[in-house]
């Protein structure tokens, strides 16, 4: 958590659990987000469970609509215990999940594993450089719908629903195709 303002081009898919070699005993982060009522801003908690070190930030997310792709710029400021407590107290709503990473042919996959509310709910999202590596990018055979520009799955919408809720609009997308992976060639 070492950035100001950065903007982030990826791509998410859902999963439906981790992938080989990740174990949930897996080197991971445990973030707790307060996402502030009516806004793009939210509180961020993460905690390392190995270390025990925690970091708070307030961070603010713009969304920028490119052609097919969406740009979001993350802008962040790091905050001490108190600022963090004073925040926390404006109406808002808390999405808790664990963060795993793992490097899948030289490009870092990051795991979002939801918890309370929402355990179950499994996405999988990697970031770019540039367009051309992104629209190269082929998805791993675990990644089973690529969710990259569905609403529904920012973390700000997400903090407001439960998990049935989440696998009504997986059921509405299972009327789409899943993500056609590359078999081997026979």
């Amino acid at each position: 958590m070492n950035k100001i303002a950065e903007s982030e081009l990826s791509r998410s898919f859902l999963i439906e659990r981790l992938p080989e070699p990740l174990r949930y005993s897996s080197s991971h982060l445990q973030i707790t987000d307060q996402h502030i009522s009516r806004t793009n801003i939210r509180v961020r908690q993460v905690r390392d469970p190995r270390s025990r070190e925690i970091a708070y930030a307030l961070q603010k997310t713009t969304v920028i609509t490119r052609q097919s792709t969406v740009l979001r710029k993350v802008e962040e400021i790091h905050l001490d215990e108190s600022e963090r407590s004073t925040l926390i107290q404006l109406p808002g709503r808390e999405s808790r999940k664990n963060r795993y990473f793992h490097d899948l042919d030289g490009k870092m996959m990051v795991f979002d594993v939801y918890l309370g509310s929402l355990l179950g709910l499994t996405i999988a999202k990697v970031d770019f450089c540039d367009d051309r590596e992104m629209d190269n990018f082929e998805p791993p055979p675990f990644t089973i719908y690529e969710i990259t520009n569905d609403p529904f799955f920012t973390p700000a919408h997400l903090a407001d629903k439960n998990y049935e809720a989440v696998a009504e609009k997986i059921n509405s997308l299972s009327r789409l195709s899943p993500i056609l992976h590359e078999g081997p060639d026979e």
